[in-house]
Parts: structure tokens; C-alpha cells; sequence
């Protein structure tokens, strides 16, 4: 199956959007501590991602709280189950690792959960329903006590 991307501008910096043309699977920063780059065999093609660009313009314009996008997360069992507890966290808020281990049932997995959160496809940071300033912030506490994650 083809992989399909396209490098998306926002105020953060440059998203790279990828996907096999109906899902979104991956969204990254191509620069950074944890950079994500599109592979030589993929396509370039903006036009699949046109949904993701206007909702994530919406988003940081701060039109949008909640994403209506088709995702295709691949990881393992206990990866899925933290990106679902994710997706639960409500718009602006937190739960610590601890808490996120304790909902999936593994009250002795933070520290897995926390890397299962850093190792995220990060369309799976769509599911978190973040404040937007909160996006460029590193994952300590931000301006707002929030638990952010950022290009860095």
C-alpha cells in the first residue's frame, strides 16, 4: 500500500503529514530531537491531507478543541490502549502517567505509559485535545500547568 505525505506549515513549525491517502498515521516535526522525515518510496501529495491542514488551522487558530479525522495508529496492544485513555483526557486538562496506567488496568506501568505517549504516532497528540499554546512547550509543566509536548 502506498504512503502518502505532504509537510503541512503551522505556528509551531513544519508538520509532515502522512498517510495512506484515506488515514492519517503519522504527524511529526522534521526537525527536532525527534525527527520525523518522509521515506524516499513515499508520494508527495497535499490533496489527501486537506481535512487534517484545515482542522489543525482551525485548532491553532483556536476554532477547534476536538478532531474529526480518520486515524490509522499502528503500535502494540498497550500502546493502543494508552492512545485510547488519551483520547479521554478532556480538552485542557491532564492526567499523569500514573493515572493513565491505573485507567488502562497497569497501575505498575507509568513509566511505560510515559513511553508509549513519547513514541506515538504523534496523530496521536490529535487525540489529546491540547490547548494550543500549549503545543510549543516542552513536556514539562507549561504556562498553564499543563503536560505539554513540543517540537523540541
Amino acid at each position: 500500500m502506498a504512503t502518502y505525505y505532504h509537510y503541512h506549515a503551522s505556528p509551531i513549525g513544519k508538520l509532515l503529514l502522512a498517510g495512506d491517502g484515506q488515514a492519517l498515521s503519522l504527524l511529526g516535526f522534521p526537525e527536532g530531537k525527534m525527527a520525523r522525515r518522509h521515506d524516499a518510496n513515499w508520494i508527495r501529495d497535499p490533496d489527501p491531507f486537506k481535512p487534517v491542514g484545515e482542522q489543525l488551522d482551525r485548532y491553532f487558530a483556536g476554532e477547534l478543541k476536538v478532531f474529526d479525522l480518520k486515524l490509522a495508529l499502528a503500535g502494540t496492544p498497550f500502546q493502543r490502549a494508552v492512545w485510547a485513555a488519551l483520547k479521554n483526557i478532556p480538552y485542557g486538562e491532564t492526567c499523569s502517567y500514573g493515572a493513565i496506567a491505573s485507567l488502562i488496568g497497569r497501575p505498575k506501568a507509568s513509566r511505560a505509559v510515559g513511553a508509549a505517549n513519547d513514541t506515538a504516532s504523534a496523530a496521536a497528540a490529535l487525540r489529546r485535545k491540547r490547548d494550543p499554546e500549549c503545543m510549543v512547550r516542552t513536556r514539562r509543566l507549561c504556562h498553564r500547568g499543563h503536560r505539554c509536548f513540543s517540537r523540541d
